[in-house]
């Protein structure tokens, strides 16, 4: 990859739409209500979802560390009871900084066997080192494939999505409630980005989003890792470009095209009105992190 695409990608590493998420600052934690007893909330980092069961209650991702006391305090405002299981949907600190203080408080961490391994050892992403959150902020119980909370009323069927975004991405899903936490599989308002030093892939996004599209029905709710609510009409917008600009890097990629070739004949041209937002993911860098992916795929 050409050297002037790094400094873009270090700013890059936690956002899974290229930049910040679109609710900045230290101050309180917003809460929206998406269904009964299901909450969704959002501060600086990614998006959480509370939800209460008759049995337990389960909070998914814990934004960054700083942000621990004021979501305490939003869950406060919710619900008497404790977090019983917090769910990591992968590894990057803007989804589990605030582990240790949930921890601490009493909950169970739970993540994808893949995320599980990256929390317990440091981790390098375009040459930024990342050490290790201390044991107790770690999760606690690891799954390969699938499992479910049985919540009493709110149960959630939890699915690893493969090596997508990372390698430990999970899709987590209400089925009676149908709500959808799609973590950094998805975004609304700019283009998406993926960590290939964290295992990620571009055939496995395209492929983890068809899935949450089979899932979806016009009244389903979508909450990505950053961004506003979403529809089973904005999640197939995201496909259709997504799908378009992987085929299109493809196609010329096969041609035995270079990439300063392809990011020139400019792939994202269609989409770049909709998806290219100032301060988040550039066309070409995109473009640059599809063709290292596909090409890995060709070699293999």
């Amino acid at each position: 990859m050409p050297r002037r695409f790094l400094p873009a990608l270090v700013a890059l590493l936690t956002c899974a739409c290229g930049g910040r998420a679109q609710h900045g600052g230290n101050g309180p934690i917003r809460v929206l209500p998406v269904a009964a007893n299901i909450w969704l909330l959002t501060g600086e980092g990614g998006n959480m979802v509370l939800a209460v069961g008759d049995d337990a209650t389960l909070l998914v991702d814990a934004g960054y560390a700083r942000e621990a006391p004021a979501l305490a305090a939003a869950i406060r405002t919710l619900t008497p009871r404790p977090v019983r299981y917090l769910l990591d949907t992968h590894w990057h600190a803007d989804h589990t900084g605030g582990n240790a203080a949930l921890a601490a408080a009493g909950a169970v961490i739970v993540a994808q066997d893949n995320t599980r391994r990256r929390l317990a050892v440091e981790q390098v992403t375009r040459g930024q080192h990342f050490p290790p959150p201390p044991p107790a902020a770690r999760p606690g119980i690891g799954f390969r494939d699938a499992l479910t909370f049985h919540l009493g009323g709110s149960d959630a069927v939890v699915s690893w999505a493969g090596p997508a975004h990372t390698d430990g991405d999970v899709i987590v899903f209400w089925k009676r409630a149908n709500v959808i936490h799609t973590g950094d599989l998805t975004c609304y308002y700019a283009y998406p980005y993926f960590d290939e030093d964290s295992g990620a892939d571009i055939a496995g996004m395209v492929a983890a989003v068809d899935r949450i599209v089979a899932l979806t029905d016009e009244h389903t709710r979508i909450i990505g890792g950053h961004g506003p609510l979403a529809t089973r009409a904005d999640l197939l917008e995201y496909r259709d470009m997504l799908k378009g600009i992987v085929q299109g890097v493809s196609t010329q990629l096969a041609a035995g095209r270079s990439v300063a070739q392809i990011i020139a004949s400019r792939p994202t041209a269609p989409y770049d009105a909709r998806w290219a937002r100032p301060g988040t993911m550039p066309p070409d860098t995109l473009v640059a992190l599809i063709y290292r992916s596909l090409r890995a795929h060709s070699r293999s």
